[in-house]
């Protein structure tokens, strides 16, 4: 399945773990610019709470299986917004949430960008 997924280079993580990890936490304040890795998500199906394309795959667990198709193409979806999800709870297997994108535009270009324009624009 189709899935979008942010990648950052191992040092520039290791960099962002090791300043984390000294930064103090009340440093962080809202408006503040952060950097994460993690599955995009649109809000509409985060609070459907299964993915729309694949209704037997709740949004929090799987989202690995979420489709382009279900981001870039549905209206629903894409006019949603989107979320970064953040790591997998191990006691309850769902990702947490994390921020919420700002620019959806840049989602929706850079996806249908990496598409295929043959049936849709994903």
């Amino acid at each position: 399945m189709n899935s979008y997924f942010i990648h950052f280079p191992g040092y520039f993580m290791i960099l962002l773990v090791a300043y984390l990890n000294n930064a103090v936490v009340d440093a962080i304040a809202v408006g503040d610019d952060v950097c994460m890795t993690g599955y995009i998500m649109d809000i509409f199906c985060i609070e459907l709470g299964v993915l729309l394309d694949n209704r037997q795959i709740t949004t929090l667990e799987g989202p690995e299986n979420h489709s382009f198709h279900c981001l870039l193409d549905v209206p629903v979806c894409y006019n949603s917004g989107f979320m970064v999800l953040g790591e997998k709870d191990s006691k309850t297997s769902l990702h947490c949430l994390g921020p919420r994108l700002e620019e959806s535009d840049v989602v929706i270009d850079v996806g249908r960008a990496a598409g295929s324009s043959a049936k849709s624009t994903t």
